[in-house]
Formats: C-alpha cells, structure tokens, sequence
C-alpha cells in the first residue's frame, strides 16, 4: 500500500528502537540506524540522529522508510545537517514513504531535509516533510534533472517546501504543500520542468512579500 500511518511529532524519548548517532557519519546505515547508505534499504523501525541521517555514497539506491520516522539534526552547533543528502551526485536515486522530522535546536538556521545535487533520475515519492527553521527547506535540487517529486506532504514554516536551481525536465505532480515562506521556487535557469496537480496552502502570516504557490 502507498498509505503512510498518521503523522505523529516524535516524543523527547528516544526508545531503544531509535539510534542517536554523532554529528559525523562513519557507520553504514542499517535497517534500524542512520548512516551511509551504499545500497538499497528499507526500515524496519523509527531512526535518528543527532546531525545528517542518510549520506548517500552510491548510484541505484532505494531508500524505502516503509512509514517510519526519520528524526535528524537535533543537537544544537553551528553545523546543520539535513535527512538526506545526495550531494555527492548519484544518480538513480528513490527516496519513498518517509516522515522526516527536523529536530534543530538551533532557533535560527537548518538544512533541506532532502538535499540532491549534480544527478539525475531522482524520484522522491509519497514522503512526509515537517521543516521549521530558517534554510530548512524540504526538497532542494541543485543541478538535478530528469527527475519525480510526486505525491509528498511537505510542511515548512520559514523556508521553500521545494527549490530547484539550474535543474531541468522534472516533474512535480501531486504534492500538498503547506507553508509560510514559498510552494516551489524556480531559481537560476531552472527550465523545462512540468507541475501537475500540486495543492499550495500559505499559511497564516505569509504574504505576498514573504512566501508564494510558485515563484518562477
């Protein structure tokens, strides 16, 4: 089935099914642990992590959290770390039926929860993003093409729910949106892309100043 269980905002308690990791990623993800992720994955139970918690580190990987909570960033520094990050540039990538929970405890600043740069064939599918920090954006492509942002839930109170930036031929179709600050932000000569059938609510405070369904 492609229903996730209810959203539910992780408890201060991380049970013994939960692994906190340290700010630096040095172990292979595991089916109940954050990590590097070097081959395809499912979840088996709630992960997090005190910085990053998926590093991606090769091309064709499926990363399915099976309706799991993935909680990251939760210890406070200067350094924010996102959920996923393909930074690297592997393509061929699927991220699908995750809830993603930014847990910064800085007041000011976080990372996209997913973040994808230099890579192509990208498909991220029916997830859940909860982002509430200043550059915590859900979804950021830098250079990404070729790619399916479809059927995501995606929450964000001081950044773009989705940001493309010079990334083009994608396709973003079915995704609910919820923000105060922007829907889908096109920027430096992202072209060609397709939108379909996408719900963009701005919630209470935005304006036309701060936030819009789609800013080309």
């Amino acid at each position: 089935s492609n229903t996730l269980p209810p959203l539910v905002e992780p408890s201060g308690e991380i049970t013994g099914e939960q692994h906190i990791l340290s700010l630096g990623l040095l172990d292979d993800a595991t089916s109940t642990h954050c990590g590097n992720v070097s081959t395809t994955l499912t979840l088996t139970s709630n992960v997090s992590s005190t910085g990053m918690c998926f590093n991606i580190t090769a091309s064709n990987i499926i990363l399915d959290c099976a309706g799991w909570n993935v909680t990251y960033d939760s210890a406070y520094g200067s350094s924010n770390f996102g959920g996923v990050d393909n930074t690297a540039g592997y393509d061929n990538i699927t991220i699908r039926n995750c809830l993603f929970f930014d847990q910064s405890a800085d007041v000011n600043f976080g990372k996209p929860a997913i973040s994808m740069t230099d890579a192509s064939n990208i498909t991220i599918f029916n997830v859940t993003i909860n982002t509430t920090k200043i550059l915590a954006i859900g979804i950021s492509f830098t250079r990404v093409n070729n790619s399916h942002i479809a059927n995501n839930t995606i929450i964000t109170v001081e950044s773009n729910a989705i940001q493309l930036s010079t990334s083009l031929f994608n396709h973003i179709d079915n995704n609910t949106i919820d923000t105060k600050r922007g829907g889908i932000s096109l920027a430096t000569s992202s072209n060609n892309n397709s939108f379909f059938n996408n719900k963009i609510t701005l919630g209470v405070g935005a304006s036309s100043s701060t936030g819009s369904g789609i800013d080309f």
